[in-house]
Parts: C-alpha cells; structure tokens; sequence
C-alpha cells in the first residue's frame, strides 16, 4: 500500500517546505535527507497534523491519512521524547492502552519484545537509568505493540556509538524483512546506505532528489558537491569581510 505526500506547501516567515510530493510502498526503506534546517522537521509535522498544511494533501492507500488508524503508521521522535521519570513497566502499560490494547494484550506483547530486544531486565527501572541506546530500542518495541505498517523514525542513530548504531539499523533491516516500512530522516547519508531503497534529499524545503537508492548515481554526489561549494564561498566571502575590518 502506498503512502502519498502530494504538494505539501507549510510556509513560515523565514522558511518552510514547498510542494513536497514523496510516494512510497509500505514495505520500503526511505532515507530523507536533508541538512539542519532544510525542511525534514517541518514535514514531519506537517505529516502528522502538529501543522496545519497550507495546501497539498497526505494519504495512505485510499484515505486521507488523517481518516487512517493512528497504530498503523506511527512517529518515533528522538529519545527525549521519553517520559524519563516513568520506570519501563507503567510507561508499557500507558501505551498499551494508548493503543486500546487489554493489559493482557499489553504486557504479552512487550514481554515478548523486551526479551527479544534484550531489554528483559530494565522492565523495573526508570527510564532514565536507560543508556541511549536503549531507550532508543524501547521507543521501537513500544511502537511495535501496536503492529503498525510504517515507522517513520528522526534521526534513530543520532549521538549513538558504532556498536548501537550498527544495532538499530540491523533491527531497522530486520524488521523491514517482516514487512514494515520505514521512512527515516537523517542529515548524513552515509549512516543508512546499508538499508535503504530510496533515497529522497531536501535543501532549503524544496526536494532535489527523488528516485531509488543507489550509491554510485552521480547526481547524488553532484548535488552535495554544490552545497558545499555554496557554504565554502559563503565563508570565504565572510571571512574577506572579516579581515577588512579596522
């Protein structure tokens, strides 16, 4: 099934996103790259209603995607997001009934995913004695309590080390195999071409590619070359200023 972002447009004084259209299968593995501040957060939030669009639509299959079942397609922000006073146990059964879940279902469910994610063990504790890597890997065992189709995920692997990092993106491929999709943002390509199908890259809220991923397209290469290039002259025209200061 398809999930469609038609000419989306959400202005703001200084910046925003324009008619950014992206379609993908629910099975793929997006990557949605983008430097900080070129869009990614703003269409984030546009997809999942925390803007009101000024115009474009979003669907999933045939509905509108506000029409859609919540569980379905679910939003992991970073891991902040986390209620870090709540031991794992009561934040489990708070979203097991978020998700209208019976506390049976609820706690075979997450019995079932702590344990397969290695995190048995940290049921009884706060989530704030979690390291990072953990409480990143509880964020995706909540969402899979509700078998949801599509995960979008900010930034999973942010401020991670290599070994927690190379975890999360193997869960990511692992989970994608079982049929879940995942549309993930990022600003460094590097870190999800191992997983990835498609690629999308957006600068100053315009989308400059859209295609399948493959790492040997010039384009991509062409592309980053010229926004460095643009921060390089940037600089250097600041710095010509700077040094004609008296």
């Amino acid at each position: 099934m398809n999930f469609n972002i038609n000419n989306v447009t959400k202005k703001f004084k200084n910046n925003g996103i324009e008619n950014i259209s992206i379609t993908f299968d629910s099975k793929d593995i997006v990557g949605f790259v983008g430097p900080n501040g070129a869009g990614k957060t703003t269409t984030m939030k546009s997809i999942f209603g925390e803007y009101i669009l000024d115009s474009g639509e979003i669907r999933y299959g045939e509905k509108s995607f506000s029409e859609c079942e919540p569980s379905k397609v679910i939003f992991l922000t970073d891991q902040t997001q986390l209620p870090q006073f709540y031991k794992v146990k009561d934040y489990i059964l708070w979203t097991g009934a978020l998700y209208k879940l019976s506390k049976y279902q609820t706690i075979e469910r997450s019995d079932f995913l702590l344990e397969s994610f290695n995190l048995k063990e940290t049921k009884n504790k706060r989530i704030k004695e979690l390291s990072l890597g953990m409480q990143k890997k509880l964020s995706i065992v909540l969402a899979l309590m509700a078998k949801p189709e599509i995960i979008f995920m900010d930034e999973p692997t942010a401020n991670l080390d290599v070994d927690a990092r190379q975890e999360i993106l193997e869960i990511i491929r692992n989970l994608n195999k079982k049929g879940i999709g995942f549309f993930i943002t990022t600003h460094i390509i590097d870190e999800l071409e191992e997983i990835i199908n498609k690629l999308v890259i957006i600068q100053e809220g315009k989308i400059v590619y859209n295609d399948d991923y493959d790492k040997n397209d010039k384009k991509i290469f062409d592309i980053y070359k010229e926004k460095t290039k643009k921060n390089i002259n940037s600089i250097n025209t600041n710095l010509d200023e700077l040094f004609k200061m008296k």
